[in-house]
């Protein structure tokens, strides 16, 4: 089975998962209104379109790992629905609250500097 999609230009897509929809915060660096596009969940992953909201806050730390790190927060609401993620310095979701009460914590973080070592 497939299905011919037809969005806006411009359009951004997202998995719907904590870390398909921190990515997708990463490329709206402002605050602003897109068009996107991602499955839902409850209709057998058919795709779903709609517009959402973006709106950052000012950044704040969190603990991750015993470890104190810097964090952007940004709201994302589309129809009845709301995400809040938290991005680290490297846009990726360490945090994520969703309304009705669900979230997603990271319990492990593990960042690596990578030499160019050649001998």
């Amino acid at each position: 089975m497939s299905e011919e999609i037809v969005f806006e230009p411009g359009a951004r897509f997202w998995l719907p998962t904590v870390v398909g929809v921190g990515l997708l915060a990463a490329t709206v660096p402002f605050d602003s209104e897109q068009s996107f596009i991602t499955l839902e969940e409850k209709s057998d992953f058919a795709s779903y379109q709609g517009r959402a909201r973006f709106m950052w806050n000012k950044k704040e730390t969190l603990v991750v790992s015993r470890r104190e790190i810097a964090v952007r927060p940004c709201s994302i609401s589309w129809d009845q629905k709301k995400v809040q993620v938290w991005l680290d310095d490297y846009d990726w979701p360490v945090k994520a609250e969703i309304l009705g009460g669900r979230s997603a914590f990271e319990v492990a973080y593990v960042r690596y500097d990578i030499d160019d070592v050649r001998h």
